[in-house]
């Protein structure tokens, strides 16, 4: 983070270097703004070409810029990406354990969203408890309620009527939380095309292309607002001022040039810093999961006959309410 800052420090300084010359240039070459270059056609071409300039230079910079953050040696990268490949072997032995297993971190998440849904965003303070009633119950929690819950009598605070209706959105299943399939953990490159890092790693493309639209408009804008101001400057006519106004025109294009392979640098360095994010969250549930099912022995995965009961048993319940057996 450190280097990450004095990087950016030296961009500005350079920036700012390099825009206090020009200033001294126009000043001492008795430069001034021509007003009518704005309404001009030659405004138009040169703004074209400045928007090219920016964008091609911020897609070299940002190749190059990716290429050197994500194989640096002991980069941000490498290190995360290493870090990754030792959880990654080291659960080959269980890893027919993981879908299962990721599966239940699903199921876990989900829960976890419905407990947020109802305590942050809709104040129910005993959301835990109220999450394990039926439909009718619900419904009568207009007043305070004792109800029965796992064997014990258990008292509820009355809620108003838009707490109870964000406890039947629960109850009918309409709190969304995308599933992650298990080769998005299993695989270090693996896509998967406030809230917690499960649901934000579902996202993980969409927050790069919003990263780096975003940044690259910024560049744009900032560089056609600076460039309108700096391309409007005319040389007083005197000897030579075709060459002095050819020179300043050459050094505010390489500068428009350099300046976006910089940011498109810049750039690259955020987009890693994204991609190292999610890798650390790969290595932490693989982590995680190693530890549920080799060490602690929490997670005990179910046989295919089990699963198989499971299902039968299922469809059994389902067949009685709906009245096709007995």
């Amino acid at each position: 983070m450190k280097k990450l800052a004095n990087k950016k420090a030296i961009l500005v300084t350079v920036s700012l270097l390099f825009l206090a010359t020009l200033i001294a240039i126009t000043s001492f070459a008795n430069a001034g703004i021509d007003a009518n270059y704005w309404t001009s056609d030659k405004f138009i071409t040169d703004t074209m070409f400045t928007i090219s300039l920016v964008l091609i230079g911020i897609v070299f910079g940002q190749a190059e810029g990716d290429n050197f953050f994500r194989n640096k040696e002991k980069g941000l990268f490498q290190t995360t990406y290493n870090e990754y490949n030792v959880k990654r072997n080291l659960i080959d032995k269980i890893i027919d354990k993981f879908k299962d297993w990721n599966y239940n971190l699903y199921k876990v998440e989900y829960y976890n969203k419905c407990i947020r849904y109802l305590s942050d965003e809709n104040g129910i303070r005993q959301a835990k408890l109220i999450i394990q009633l039926d439909r009718s119950q619900i419904m009568k929690l207009n007043e305070p309620q004792m109800f029965v819950v796992d064997n014990e009598q258990r008292y509820f605070n009355s809620l108003t009527e838009n707490q109870i209706n964000a406890c039947l959105r629960v109850l009918d299943g309409k709190i969304k939380v995308k599933f992650i399939n298990e080769s998005y953990f299993l695989n270090a490159f693996s896509k998967n095309g406030s809230k917690s890092m499960y649901e934000e790693a579902s996202r993980q493309q969409e927050r790069k292309r919003k990263t780096f639209l975003i940044l690259t408009s910024y560049r744009v804008i900032l560089t056609l607002l600076v460039s309108m101001v700096l391309t409007a400057f005319v040389f007083e006519q005197q000897d030579g001022v075709d060459k002095a106004q050819a020179f300043y025109t050459l050094l505010l294009r390489y500068f428009t040039l350099f300046s976006s392979v910089g940011w498109g640098i810049y750039v690259a360095n955020d987009m890693i810093k994204e991609d190292c994010i999610f890798l650390d969250y790969k290595t932490t549930t693989l982590q995680q999961f190693y530890l549920d099912v080799e060490v602690n022995k929490t997670f005990i995965a179910k046989t295919d006959e089990e699963k198989a009961y499971e299902k039968i048993q299922s469809l059994m319940e389902e067949g009685i309410r709906d009245g096709n057996c007995s």
